[in-house]
């Protein structure tokens, strides 16, 4: 199972460190491109600096997300406290964590899509106060960027120990003191800020906008089932587990769920 695990990971963890430091790559190469050009015909080039930006520092974060993991998958020992003591045997645990991932994710959109972008749009032409919109606009990117710094700060939390599927031992600190499923939570907090922002402007455009959310809870609950089948493998290989549950005792939401 370890071996049937890594062959399917491994591959993907290297490509998505690769990409995220591409996408890095490509937009501060996009940023030394910006301020060689003549002002007159910078707009052309970015119509709006601000998002750039927000791509790079999304980038970066995600970066800052995938080492742990690539380190986790590619090495294994008693150094590092991150052996191996369990894969999760079962279907509803490999069902709930593929689902999360490309290619099966990218399948299951094409019967549910959902429009998440890496940004939220300016609501200035949305709203008579024109001031206003820049600021909901700059408020709402800067917590959903805080979210996703949030949810890379979880793995690092989870250190050398990250991967899937396994049991590898119990990880209190961060935010993981706080809830058992902080990852979870902040990610898809940024999207739905990132996809509520959506529904807003195509609701203003009288576009459809329900259909997309709806898809989106149903790929949020894929990753509260996905949570669930995790701790059930952790209590069955874990004594320890029982104990942070105990002294954690929320999965989500501290004194709600």
């Amino acid at each position: 199972m370890t071996i049937l695990l890594k062959f399917v990971f491994v591959p993907f963890i290297i490509n998505a460190a690769i990409g995220h430091l591409g996408q890095v790559n490509y937009r501060i190469v996009d940023v030394f491109k910006y301020y060689a050009l003549e002002a007159v015909q910078r707009p052309y080039f970015i119509a709006d600096m601000s998002v750039l930006w927000l791509q790079i520092a999304t980038a970066i974060i995600y970066c800052i997300d995938v080492v742990p993991f690539v380190v986790g998958y590619l090495t294994e020992s008693y150094l590092q406290d991150n052996k191996i003591k369990s894969v999760d045997i079962t279907a509803s645990g490999w069902f709930f964590c593929l689902m999360c991932y490309p290619p099966f994710n990218g399948a299951a959109g094409s019967f549910i899509p959902t429009n998440v972008p890496d940004h939220v749009a300016s609501f200035a032409k949305m709203i008579d106060a024109p001031l206003i919109g820049v600021y909901l606009h700059i408020v709402l990117n800067v917590i959903a960027l805080l979210f996703l710094l949030a949810y890379a700060s979880c793995s690092v939390s989870l250190g050398w120990k990250c991967s899937n599927l396994t049991s590898r031992g119990v990880v209190r600190s961060g935010l993981y003191g706080i809830v058992r499923h902080p990852a979870y939570v902040c990610k898809n907090a940024a999207w739905w800020i990132f996809a509520g922002s959506v529904a807003v402007h195509e609701a203003a455009a009288g576009r459809p906008w329900v259909f997309n959310l709806v898809c989106l809870a149903v790929f949020t609950c894929v990753y509260a089932m996905r949570a669930i089948t995790e701790e059930r493998h952790m209590r069955y290989t874990d004594d320890d587990y029982a104990v942070y549950c105990s002294k954690v005792p929320y999965r989500f939401i501290p004194n709600i769920i």
